[in-house]
């Protein structure tokens, strides 16, 4: 029950967030942008490419945890106490597997994406 409480506190927090970062974008854009002078271009364009990046990742703010408890329908800690018992709810193993795979792709994409990589083109 906690999980839920939590998951529905980070997509309201999310949400604030979101309309935070298109309110200063929008304040940038149409009070602050145009009235730089010409040497501030660069800083200008940084603080565009801030606040896309922003948004863009306010979009896609699941993380690997919470897609990997949306796709076998239980938490990270949930799944690993059945793996062990040996039940898991899944009806195909194939299929747990995919989502076990994609987890940890996910992470490595952020911890290690280097390792990733080699990891990758030894499959090929």
């Amino acid at each position: 029950m906690t999980e839920v409480k939590n998951k529905n506190k980070n997509t309201n927090d999310m949400r604030i967030l979101a309309g935070l970062a298109a309110a200063i974008e929008a304040e940038f854009n149409t009070h602050l942008a145009d009235n730089l002078p010409p040497e501030q271009n660069f800083r200008k364009s940084m603080m565009r490419r801030a606040l896309n990046i922003l948004r863009q990742n306010l979009a896609n703010a699941d993380s690997p945890e919470d897609k990997l408890a949306l796709a076998t329908g239980q938490s990270c800690a949930e799944l690993a106490t059945n793996l062990r018992k040996g039940e898991h709810k899944l009806p195909d193993s194939a299929l747990l597997q995919r989502y076990l795979l994609e987890y940890v792709k996910a992470k490595l994409v952020i911890t290690n994406p280097n390792f990733l990589a080699q990891q990758e083109a030894r499959q090929k």
